[in-house]
């Protein structure tokens, strides 16, 4: 490493003194020489002086170039993003919404080049100066001498177009360009300085005053570097505003048009031919937009155009970037003023060449529509498939061509109902048939085959799943459609069934269609499903007076076959035995789940469970049922709906203070929401089940899905609520609910003491207020084993001035937890 060293800096001198202009702005040879100059010692200076170099003075040299890289001086011009006509949320006055098929307004092409500017904007600097840049006043030039001459220096054009070099005097350089600069003064410094060459480089480059004028976003003269081209100072000025033309930008020089630029060039084929350099006092003007043509519909590109040279339909469709894969060329129209005044519609085919060459106006629409989504040679078979089958139809075309194993299908098809849905001859009407699945997929295993159906294009085929309904997603749309058709003197296609069927509701009607197959397209029978009798309800429309209503009764065998709006009812069995059960928790015997008989009683279940244990506390058992379990939660769902309508509504104001809701008032109110969605409904009833057991009350008759769940003998009594410490405490005979309250800290600033009510263990609810004015205690005050002691919140505190709803919601959350509390006891 020292060796190579040693020998770059002894080649040091050698290599600056012979680096030609070209090669001293490779960067990587600049680089290395830099790195010797840095790590040089005394001996390499004795080293370079022996060899007939000024080692130090080549090295300082290095300084003043930078890897030919020329500096600007110019001073970032400050800018601001902004919204142009281009912009998407842009408030722009659009030309009228073109084509039943355009989904958004469209908007003028290519201002958004000048939206969401940076924050400042100047001309870029790592660039070399081309050979045909034109020196003026203001610029520098950084020269090297090497030979006999070994020295650097910058210098700088003064206003009269002079450079005083050293070693040679004034010399005019202004109005050459750097080429022409360079050649001469590497003459004159070769014919004058003996033994003596230069390197010579640009050093800071001049700026200059440029003016930007007529639709500039901010029209006014501007110093930009003399680098600079049109766009740059488009550039500085903002931009253009949103009635400015794109494609007639002029640059004027000493009066006269020197040159013109299109912006479509950069903005739709990045051609920058005519984006001069400007020269000082150089005048961009930018006139108002001139023609334009709006282009919609299945285009690349839809978007309002400035036209230029365009005339013709396919000169402006290649403006908007050509058609869409999805466009249907044979259907154009240009929507144009007529001379009435009013609109007025030419028809053209843009696929071929006559209507490619059609004229295109000023403020004409260019619409291009779309392939029609419909699939007209198609068959579609959907539903309970695992992969629905689009199938190009073909003549001759059956069902069995393409629905041939079971493989196709989920588990659970319904084996019995399948439709097709046919577009009869008359436009947009529906003709329905019915076919059995497997009659269809037996084909395959049988060598006597059933006539084949034949399919037609449109087709649409559905399988049903016998396990769930999702039938209703096929089903309902269809009756819509059949019920659309109807006519006064032809009803629609439909027939409803009820009853014990699977599926109750309303399906098309099918040629020849029976019972039986009314009851397949419904699912099958319930079990409870009664055979001996089915009711068919048909209404007799033949006098146009009087509807006439006529009950028809048959089998499941029947030949009756049904008409328009007949309406089927299946009987259930009477007193068909269904599977009700109750489930005993807790203190039981022996716990589990008990089926009962239609009309059985609370206590004989309990009885034949063995009835209650030691422990079991018979007065605070909890019983629920399954209905009133659903009606709570719909109760709650309401009340969330409520409160959430509350929350999101940022102006809650009070009916009666018309104050708006603060943040406090907002964080009570979703801490609030979040309590009541984590309370569940229980459905509980509250039963005196001590009395029904003693004779003393009626039993209970029992519906399937009740619980009974019996809780152990308590020994605490609850304090929950407003207090300081809500916590339970061990029964003492001798304290009263307020000495509960006391233990547990006292009061909150935000209880309600007048409104502290007591929960027995059996559910009931005790409203102590009631005894406050009594002397001694009544029977309803006193506090026993497995009691909740609740103090709530002070509906009247103005907190709550805003919340409608919070004291009706605090309650409901109270009493809901306790009863979820009792039951979870059970489970844990």
């Amino acid at each position: 490493m020292q060796r190579v060293k040693a020998k770059l800096i002894i080649c040091l001198g050698l290599f600056l003194s012979c680096l030609s202009f070209s090669s001293l702005s490779n960067a990587q040879n600049l680089d290395e020489a830099k790195a010797a100059c840095n790590d040089l010692t005394a001996a390499n200076r004795e080293m370079a002086k022996a060899a007939g170099y000024d080692i130090d003075n080549l090295c300082n040299s290095l300084k003043s170039v930078d890897s030919g890289v020329t500096k600007v001086d110019e001073t970032p011009l400050p800018q601001t993003g902004r919204e142009t006509v281009s912009s998407e949320d842009s408030n722009f006055l659009k030309e009228p919404t073109i084509g039943v098929q355009q989904k958004e307004a469209i908007r003028p092409f290519g201002y958004d080049i000048f939206a969401n500017m940076p924050g400042s904007f100047s001309a870029p600097t790592n660039i070399a100066v081309p050979p045909n840049y034109l020196l003026g006043p203001g610029d520098e030039l950084a020269v090297i001498f090497y030979g006999k001459l070994n020295q650097s220096s910058v210098v700088k054009i003064n206003r009269d177009g002079l450079v005083d070099f050293p070693e040679l005097g004034p010399m005019v350089v202004a109005g050459l360009t750097f080429s022409e600069a360079e050649n001469m003064l590497q003459k004159q410094i070769e014919s004058q300085v003996i033994g003596t060459k230069a390197s010579i480089s640009m050093g800071t480059l001049r700026s200059m005053q440029v003016f930007v004028l007529g639709e500039a976003f901010k029209p006014g003269a501007y110093l930009v570097s003399s680098l600079s081209t049109v766009t740059h100072a488009l550039i500085s000025a903002g931009g253009v505003s949103d009635i400015a033309s794109l494609r007639n930008i002029q640059l004027k020089r000493a009066g006269k048009i020197v040159a013109t630029l299109d912006l479509y060039d950069l903005l739709l084929s990045g051609e920058v031919k005519d984006d001069l350099r400007l020269q000082a006092a150089d005048v961009i003007f930018i006139p108002t937009i001139g023609k334009t043509v709006s282009v919609g519909g299945e285009v690349i590109r839809p978007a309002i155009y400035e036209l230029n040279t365009e005339k013709t339909v396919q000169e402006v469709l290649s403006l908007a970037g050509g058609l869409s894969p999805k466009a249907f060329a044979k259907s154009a129209k240009i929507e144009r003023v007529g001379f009435d005044g009013f609109m007025t519609v030419v028809n053209i085919d843009a696929s071929s060449k006559q209507g490619k060459r059609t004229n295109i106006k000023s403020g004409d629409v260019l619409i291009v529509d779309s392939v029609v989504k419909d699939k007209i040679d198609t068959v579609i078979v959907d539903g309970f498939i695992h992969y629905t089958i689009e199938q190009k139809w073909t003549d001759g075309l059956t069902l069995s061509d393409l629905v041939y194993s079971k493989d196709q299908f989920p588990s659970q098809l319904d084996l019995n109902y399948g439709l097709i849905v046919r577009e009869a001859k008359q436009l947009d009407e529906l003709e329905v048939l019915s076919f059995k699945p497997k009659d269809l997929l037996s084909q395959s295993t049988q060598s006597t085959q059933s006539e084949p159906i034949e399919l037609f294009p449109r087709d649409q085929v559905f399988f049903f799943s016998k396990a769930n309904d999702s039938r209703k997603a096929i089903i309902e749309p269809l009756t819509s459609r059949l019920s659309s058709q109807a006519l006064l003197d032809q009803p629609a296609q439909l027939i409803e069934i009820n009853g014990a069927v699977k599926f109750p509701g309303t399906y098309p009607l099918t040629a020849e269609m029976s019972v039986k197959d009314l009851i397949n397209a419904a699912g099958g029978l319930n079990e409870s499903a009664y055979l001996g009798k089915i009711e068919i309800n048909r209404q007799d429309h033949s006098n146009p007076e009087q509807s006439v209503s006529e009950t028809i009764n048959t089998v499941i065998a029947g030949h009756i076959l049904l008409q328009r709006q007949d309406s089927v009812l299946v009987r259930a069995t009477p007193n068909y035995f269904t599977k009700n059960s109750i489930s005993l928790m807790g203190e039981i015997m022996f716990p589990g789940e008990y089926y009962f008989s239609k009309g059985e009683s609370l206590l004989s279940v309990i009885e034949r469970a063995g009835g209650f244990t030691d422990e079991a506390d018979v007065k605070a058992a909890v019983f629920s049922r399954e209905k009133l379990k659903l009606r709570e939660q719909k109760e709650l769902d309401r009340l969330k709906d409520k409160l959430d309508k509350e929350s999101t509504n940022q102006n809650l104001i009070d009916a009666n203070s018309g104050d708006v809701i603060d943040d406090q008032q907002q964080q009570l109110l979703d801490n609030l929401i979040a309590d009541l969605n984590a309370v569940q409904a229980t459905g509980r009833l509250v039963i005196p089940l001590q009395k029904i057991i003693s004779g003393d009350a009626i039993d209970i008759i029992l519906e399937t899905g009740d619980v009974l769940a019996v809780p152990p003998l308590r020994q605490e009594v609850s304090v929950i609520g407003e207090v300081q410490r809500p916590i339970s405490y061990f029964f003492d005979k001798d304290l009263d609910y307020n000495d509960y309250i006391e233990k547990s800290g006292g009061l909150l600033p935000t209880a309600d003491a007048k409104g502290v009510y007591i929960v027995k263990s059996s559910g009931e609810v005790s409203v102590i207020k009631r005894y406050l004015l009594i002397g001694k205690r009544r029977a309803g005050m006193m506090i026993e084993p497995g009691d909740t002691i609740v103090v709530p919140l002070d509906k009247d505190d103005k907190r709550f001035e805003g919340i409608k709803l919070f004291s009706q919601v605090t309650q409901i959350i109270y009493q809901l937890s306790l009863g979820i509390v009792a039951v979870d006891s059970l489970t844990d």
